[in-house]
């Protein structure tokens, strides 16, 4: 191939991808059923396109396979219940299309694959599809690999910097934006003289956590997810009054909410109480644990982590010294740690901790400060109260 309008061209008449998506034979079977419940003259694109990638998700299940092209017809994964990533998201072009929207294919190369090379129309870097659907100058990525994503969002082996558009007349790249999966923790907890924690949380979790939290909660009890995904250091916590909402609709944040107990959260000598307030965060440990790094740093997603606790100490103590602030940014707005302690009345504290990765690109000449950032990050989610009696 000498152009990628070439390459495009040749692989919409293939078999075993174009006229997948292009001749409706391929998906009668799916678009039969899948018709009853749309409303194409009335319902704005978008709407239309998670109903399409809902249905996509729940009756093709992922096989675990990155490919581009299938074996047999769209139908047949129908048929079979499974398929692998060409099955599911070259569906969802045909029915997309179907339904009277601009979708094409894009080919991207997953991040165990490596990284694409858009100068010359050399198909072999690519080993996996997903959908776009075209919205004037801009577009919506969809992946139905993950049944628990949203529109606009790809699965992590998926996002990789850029995809390329199979279309002869627009066969153009597209650089794909890293997204970003935040968690919020508030908590009000009592510590009393024995040691003792109990009090509610609420936390609100978005993108890929939250996908990840809501595919584990399809197939768990609530106690037993809780008690696997919060605070995972004291494996004797109670947890009561569980609420979960936004379980089934992943265009919203999750929301978990709970009581909780801890019976021996915090050690007891004399007349100090040694407690530990941040019971659960992003991390809880440096992942870097290498001096220096010769290879880039690279994540899957910006992260926004933000952890707010009230503790009312017990009667008679007070917090021995009050940790002081602390802050840290990486150049070029790429990250930044805040932390506060402070006295929130008479007899509690309240205690922040903020976490912002807004790059997720990282060159080895960046890994000295990126380390240091995590090391903050992991000093304060294992700060020690010192309480003393007075």
């Amino acid at each position: 191939m000498t152009t990628w309008s070439d390459l495009a061209k040749e692989m919409e008449k293939w078999e075993d991808f174009g006229l997948q998506y292009k001749r409706e034979g391929k998906s009668g079977d799916l678009w039969k059923h899948l018709a009853p419940q749309l409303r194409p003259d009335t319902d704005p694109a978008d709407s239309i396109a998670r109903q399409v990638l809902r249905f996509v998700g729940s009756h093709i299940k992922w096989n675990g396979e990155y490919r581009y092209t299938l074996d047999g017809s769209l139908d047949d994964a129908f048929q079979r219940r499974t398929g692998s990533s060409a099955e599911l998201n070259l569906a969802l072009v045909a029915l997309l299309r179907r339904a009277g929207l601009d979708a094409v294919p894009m080919l991207v190369s997953t991040r165990h694959n490596g990284e694409m090379y858009p100068l010359y129309p050399f198909r072999r870097q690519f080993n996996s599809v997903v959908a776009y659907l075209r919205q004037g100058n801009s577009g919506l990525v969809l992946d139905a690999t993950d049944p628990y994503l949203p529109v606009g969002e790809l699965s992590a082996q998926h996002n990789n910097g850029t995809g390329w558009l199979v279309d002869s007349d627009r066969p153009v790249w597209v650089d794909l934006k890293p997204p970003v999966t935040s968690a919020t923790w508030y908590g009000q907890l009592r510590l009393d003289e024995a040691g003792a924690l109990t009090g509610k949380f609420s936390i609100n979790v978005t993108g890929a956590l939250a996908a990840d939290w809501r595919s584990t909660l399809a197939h768990a009890t609530e106690q037993n997810f809780l008690k696997a995904h919060f605070a995972t250091r004291y494996p004797d916590i109670v947890f009561d009054s569980i609420m979960i909402g936004a379980q089934a609709d992943n265009t919203k944040p999750l929301k978990i909410g709970f009581n909780c107990q801890i019976a021996n959260a915090a050690n007891v000598v004399n007349d100090f109480i040694y407690c530990q307030p941040v019971l659960d965060f992003f991390v809880d440990e440096n992942p870097f644990k290498s001096l220096q790094r010769s290879f880039p740093v690279d994540f899957p997603y910006a992260v926004k982590m933000n952890y707010v606790l009230t503790l009312q100490l017990p009667a008679g103590y007070a917090v021995e010294e009050m940790p002081a602030e602390a802050h840290i940014a990486l150049a070029g707005e790429a990250g930044k740690i805040n932390f506060s302690c402070s006295k929130a009345s008479a007899q509690s504290v309240l205690l922040q901790l903020r976490m912002n990765l807004a790059k997720t690109e990282f060159a080895p000449e960046e890994y000295s400060a990126l380390r240091k950032f995590f090391d903050l990050a992991a000093e304060k989610t294992q700060l020690q109260l010192v309480l003393k009696r007075g």
